[in-house]
């Protein structure tokens, strides 16, 4: 069974827009999928535009992971989000059982 983790790589903003100061515009994220063995992995990645809409404004300083992560996953919709970590799940676990090879006999 893989374990999935959503990071925040990096967040691109605006420094002043309107009356607010450092507005996230951009958020650069990734989906991981870790298999029993550590060393089985595999990962997805995006960037994507992010707006203030009727949220309330978060202060740079106040964001913290877990909050950039929602707004992600907010914004790429819970289908998508679905579909990514089926993505990392499924590539994962043709690592830890494969079920195709290569290679030649001799």
């Amino acid at each position: 069974m893989a374990t999935i983790k959503w990071k925040i790589e990096n967040m691109q903003r605006e420094i002043t827009q309107g009356s607010n100061s450092n507005v996230v515009t951009f958020l650069h994220w990734v989906c991981t999928a870790n298999g029993k063995d550590i060393m089985k992995s595999a990962s997805s990645m995006g960037k994507l535009k992010v707006t203030l809409g009727s949220g309330k404004f978060v202060a740079y300083e106040d964001i913290i992971e877990e909050i950039a992560i929602q707004w992600a996953k907010d914004a790429l919709g819970s289908d998508a989000v679905e579909k990514i970590e089926a993505s990392v799940t499924s590539r994962v676990n043709e690592l830890e059982t494969p079920t195709t090879a290569s290679g030649v006999s001799w």
